[in-house]
């Protein structure tokens, strides 16, 4: 019983890494983070509403709060290869906002 509580709660969180980025206007686009030099000012020229963009909000959804494999297996932020306003999280180059 023990092993499997640690199961699901690893599973749990390792759930929430891979489906935590988004970009969400009006429409979401999942596997998407806010690129930009810190993530808020990319999201900023793309939603109006400027508070929606706070690091307490979407901090998460920042390119360089995202990580996905490097090329020798390293963890590295999408911030580092995407300065687009969206950015895949899964290729780690830019993609259109949503709308």
């Amino acid at each position: 019983m023990r092993f499997s509580l640690i199961a699901v709660l690893t599973l749990a969180a390792a759930t929430q890494d891979v489906f935590a980025a988004h970009c969400r206007i009006t429409d979401v686009a999942e596997d998407c983070c806010w690129g930009g030099n810190h993530g808020w000012d990319a999201c900023r020229r793309q939603r109006k509403m400027r508070g929606m963009c706070r690091p307490s909000r979407m901090g998460s959804n920042y390119c360089r709060n995202v990580y996905r494999e490097g090329p020798d297996g390293t963890q590295i932020s999408i911030s580092e290869t995407c300065d687009a306003d969206c950015c895949s999280t899964l290729t780690g180059e830019g993609i259109g906002c949503p709308k």
